[in-house]
């Protein structure tokens, strides 16, 4: 009831008038819980969550147990949201998405493809998916990276395609600040429960003119 999507970003250049071939210019990668046929089951959702210690934070920030009775239905806590009405066709669409990584080569940065990117990934997974979940934190700071340098393989060389600077040379509360308020341009919001995720519910909009700049 866990998958784990790992892509390519693609563009074409139509301002060249010239179809041509999409170019790569990034990576990303989401996981998404399906809730509903895990209910479909007859398993609880905390035994689905519960495969890594992530997804285990992602379900305690997100969902209500009833401590009398813990194999009840559950379901999210809309007060933990600020400012963020749930679908309220939850029942129906109440898988999880967990947006891990959207990252642009360098070369491609600040032309609005990561927003466009991002927009995509919310309209591919909308059909199941009421709730969206992603960490506000530079990537540098995930766990995988930390110590990259050090250890070499696959993360270094990801670090290097990536173009990334190294994490001591990066404030990381302020870095954790500028994402934070600019997914909030794209319609995430804060969870009071954890400041360690923001989400979002439902089909993209279009960012606001503040996130274009």
């Amino acid at each position: 009831f866990i998958t784990e999507v790992n892509g390519m970003i693609s563009a074409i250049d139509t301002a060249s008038g010239d179809a041509g071939t999409p170019e790569i210019i990034g990576e990303f990668e989401v996981t998404e819980v399906d809730v509903g046929n895990a209910r479909g089951a007859g398993l609880h959702e905390a035994e689905v969550f519960d495969t890594c210690s992530l997804l285990v934070r992602v379900y305690e920030a997100l969902i209500d147990i009833d401590e009398e009775d813990d194999i009840a239905p559950v379901s999210i806590i809309d007060s933990t949201f600020s400012g963020v009405d749930l679908n309220p066709d939850w029942q129906q669409r109440p898988n999880v998405t967990l947006i891990e990584k959207v990252v642009l080569y360098p070369s491609f940065r600040g032309k609005r493809y990561g927003q466009l990117a991002l927009q995509q990934i919310i309209n591919a997974f909308c059909a199941k998916t009421s709730v969206f979940v992603l960490r506000p934190l530079a990537l540098q700071f995930h766990a995988d990276y930390l110590y990259a340098e050090e250890s070499g393989g696959v993360e270094w060389e990801e670090v290097q395609r990536f173009g990334l600077a190294p994490f001591k040379s990066i404030d990381m509360e302020a870095s954790t600040q500028k994402l934070t308020r600019y997914f909030q341009t794209l319609g995430f919001s804060a969870l009071a429960t954890t400041a360690e995720f923001l989400v979002r519910t439902g089909i993209f909009h279009e960012p606001s003119a503040q996130a274009m700049h």
